[in-house]
């Protein structure tokens, strides 16, 4: 999918697509420079973001737009100095069209839910033997955790050997400089 046209209008990157049948996007300055992919703004190894959100200027202003590779990319220069450059599929997937935006929350999951204190006694609960044996419970209980951010696991062994056992069974785990895992504690100082 290529761009035809990228310009700036109140605040906004207007997004005009090749395709005829796509009506245009738009984009808002300060959601697009956060966003920004460059390697000072986001390490692309761990997918984790550079760029921090006390050095977002939220008055940011797209200075210049150009169009790169046929179409397929817009550079982004800001009134901050930094330049920024989208490929059009990562633009088409976060239209912010109501279509667009359905079709995320179908492949992401459900929405989710925020506390109040009628939780407490409403916390989702889950079997841990059955969570590590049944594939469709391990299913409910991460999406679950997705949807409330928190769960409860009951009847889990008491020996610190089921947490390498539960992580196993949810990704491959990877070992970094101090290991597999590693244990934080607290020791309280009296000064």
């Amino acid at each position: 999918m290529k761009i035809r046209q990228a310009y700036t209008e109140d605040g906004y990157i207007i997004i005009v697509w090749q395709d005829t049948h796509l009506s245009d996007d738009k984009y808002p300055y300060v959601y697009l420079r956060d966003c920004c992919l460059c390697t000072t703004c986001f390490n692309h190894d761990s997918k984790q973001r550079m760029f921090l959100l006390n050095d977002l200027d939220v008055e940011v202003k797209a200075n210049e737009l150009q169009l790169e590779k046929e179409g397929e990319c817009v550079s982004i220069e800001w009134s901050d100095g930094h330049r920024s450059t989208f490929e059009s599929d990562w633009l088409r997937k976060r239209s912010f069209k109501s279509d667009e935006i359905h079709k995320r929350e179908l492949l992401y999951g459900e929405e989710h839910v925020s506390w109040g204190k009628e939780f407490q006694s409403s916390i989702p609960t889950f079997n841990f033997q059955k969570v590590m044996t049944d594939d469709q419970e391990l299913l409910d209980w991460l999406l679950s955790i997705d949807k409330f951010g928190l769960t409860v696991l009951t009847n889990v062994p008491c020996n610190d050997q089921q947490l390498p056992l539960l992580a196993g069974r949810v990704a491959y785990l990877k070992k970094n400089p101090f290991g597999l895992f590693f244990y934080l504690g607290y020791s309280f100082i009296d000064i």
